[in-house]
């Protein structure tokens, strides 16, 4: 049996991409757990990026409900949304 630690480091899961590394927008550099099967009408690794906590509250109300900026705006300054975005 391997701890986390070991398997993450394992040169074989390494090598299988069962680790792999990603780009992180806040963390930089990070190893995650990969996807440790293969299929052949796959693509290899699929681009992973997660989106910051309200980073695409405007776009989603604006679309689907149809809400403008200042209704999103008021919504927030009531609490209601909440996002935490970087600087």
């Amino acid at each position: 049996m391997l701890t986390v630690p070991e398997a993450m480091e394992h040169p074989h899961f390494v090598e299988r991409r069962v680790v792999r590394k990603v780009s992180d927008r806040c963390f930089g550099e990070i190893d995650i757990p990969g996807m440790p099967l293969r299929f052949s009408k796959f693509p290899e690794e699929l681009p992973l990026e997660s989106p910051f906590l309200g980073e695409h509250n405007q776009a989603i109300l604006g679309d689907l409900p149809g809400m403008n900026t200042d209704e999103v705006d008021a919504l927030t300054a009531q609490g209601v949304l909440h996002a935490v975005l970087p600087e």
